[in-house]
């Protein structure tokens, strides 16, 4: 038997769809759809917490990813034949870096003295 969707569902549905579309696409981070991950990387950061080889890794990444939003200036190394290909590629290296670094370092922490 088919669902039958009222005109109210129906919206709301398109509604959280598109706003989980504009969650995970390219940008997400430059339009502060991230930013507690950022903050705490921040935090991370200025705390000593990250080593020196990835306190470099997050400022290559994140410059990479700010300069490509604010200037258009593409990293070196991805040269794709269309632009959405190039935010993939820096929206993965980006969340790549992240995942990494939480997986690290969660529990590591206390939470409470970042917030």
């Amino acid at each position: 038997m088919k669902h039958l969707h009222t005109f109210e569902s129906f919206l709301f549905e398109k509604e959280v769809n598109e706003t989980l579309h504009e969650a995970s696409h390219a940008g997400r981070a430059w339009s502060g759809k991230i930013k507690n991950i950022d903050n705490l990387l921040s935090w991370m950061y200025d705390k000593g917490i990250l080593n020196k080889t990835e306190q470099a890794e997050k400022d290559r990444t994140f410059r990479q990813y700010y300069r490509y939003y604010n200037d258009g200036d593409i990293p070196q190394g991805m040269r794709f034949d269309s632009e959405e290909k190039i935010e993939l590629a820096i929206e993965q290296k980006v969340e790549e870096f992240i995942k990494k670094i939480l997986a690290k370092y969660t529990g590591k922490y206390d939470r409470r003295t970042w917030v």
